[in-house]
């Protein structure tokens, strides 16, 4: 079980989830939004405001515990199928 260091910030917290676009697709999210550590915490990363991001349920779900990095590569290499 890991835990993040530090809390995410609540007012950054409100602002994020007013947005509407997903981090990763750029697509608008329809229904439920999901927050996102770019660097996931079991990798190391934290809840500083620069490794949490807006994403959609879809994106989220599909990166699971990959890096940013990560997922964006994996993207690609899906999308050349």
């Amino acid at each position: 079980n890991h835990r993040a260091e530090g809390t995410i910030d609540k007012d950054f917290l409100i602002e994020l989830l007013k947005g509407d676009t997903c981090y990763y697709c750029g697509k608008k999210i329809e229904g439920k939004k999901t927050i996102d550590h770019k660097t996931p915490i079991s990798r190391g990363g934290t809840n500083a405001s620069d490794n949490v991001v807006l994403c959609c349920v879809h994106c989220n779900t599909q990166k699971s515990n990959r890096t940013e990095i990560e997922y964006k590569e994996w993207l690609k290499n899906e999308n050349n199928l």
